[in-house]
């Protein structure tokens, strides 16, 4: 085994402690974020890329080490929320950056938060009264997406992806 291999199963473990998740779940956001990174690093994934920057509860950065493990915690956390499925036809690099936001952020849950929003839709748009603004509220992200991928010179979430 070489000393990438080690640090891997390093950061799958890490991953797998901080997430609950299963081996398969962390080793796959660990690959994903990895392709991510080196598909954005080379340019093959438009414009507009956001960096990571987390930075501990005290304000200080993390190191980049401890960025690229919060970055896959937070792709296993969406696979664990969402299955491994979803996780596997995720694209590399946009779960990279969502990764990166969410850290950024500081978001304690990705997939929690993506489940929710995927719940709250089911429960607008199934409820008569607020239906057709749960419509509306779908065609305005999908509008967003749109403007996004042409900022970024991507074409993340439409047919082909």
């Amino acid at each position: 085994m070489n000393m990438n291999e080690n640090v891997d199963e390093r950061l799958v473990a890490a991953v797998m402690d901080d997430t609950q998740s299963d081996i398969d779940i962390a080793r796959i956001a660990v690959e994903k974020i990895r392709q991510g990174a080196e598909s954005i690093a080379a340019g093959m994934h438009g414009r507009s890329n956001v960096t990571a920057a987390f930075e501990h509860h005290d304000g200080t950065p993390m190191s980049p080490e401890e960025v690229l493990a919060h970055q896959c915690a937070h792709a296993a956390s969406i696979g664990k929320s969402l299955g491994q499925d979803f996780l596997q036809k995720a694209p590399p690099a946009l779960l990279e950056q969502f990764s990166a936001v969410a850290g950024n952020r500081n978001v304690a849950d990705s997939g929690a938060m993506l489940v929710g929003l995927l719940h709250g839709f089911m429960i607008a748009f199934a409820t008569k009264e607020t239906e057709e603004r749960a419509l509306k509220a779908m065609l305005e992200v999908a509008r967003i997406c749109h403007e996004a991928n042409n900022l970024r010179g991507t074409t993340f979430g439409q047919a082909s992806e």
